[in-house]
């Protein structure tokens, strides 16, 4: 696991920042959507980090409780689309205020901490 961060990290580190992406049509844009959409909500990723922070946090939900289940699905599927509508609304604000050297410092600060992570996971684990 730590590998993976390093190999990450490290490729955010080289790559410089992105280049404009030119204004679609309404049906590419919702095209787009949906394919992102689909591949998030099935991404076994999501489901065993999500599993296994609550797992971690001590959540246990007793057998035959499957309200509390729903209930529970229900929170997390709440809380991650709040999250992306976040992200969502905030991103046109960023991506014109932003220089690209400013761009190429967030990238060497955050590839820079996704290599340390990995690192102290390969150390630590």
């Amino acid at each position: 696991m730590g590998l993976v961060f390093c190999y990450f990290g490290i490729r955010i580190l080289i790559t410089g920042p992105a280049k404009p992406v030119p204004i679609v049509g309404q049906s590419k844009l919702l095209g787009g959507y949906t394919s992102t959409l689909f591949m998030t909500l099935t991404n076994p990723a999501t489901f065993a980090s999500v599993f296994g922070m609550y797992a971690g946090w001590g959540v246990k939900i007793p057998k035959d409780e499957y309200l509390s289940a729903a209930l529970l699905a229900a929170a997390i599927f709440i809380g991650t689309a709040a999250w992306w509508l976040a992200i969502g609304a905030t991103l046109p604000f960023c991506r014109n205020g932003l220089s690209k050297s400013a761009i190429s410092t967030i990238n060497i600060v955050s590839g820079a901490l996704i290599v340390a992570v990995g690192v102290a996971f390969v150390v630590w684990v």
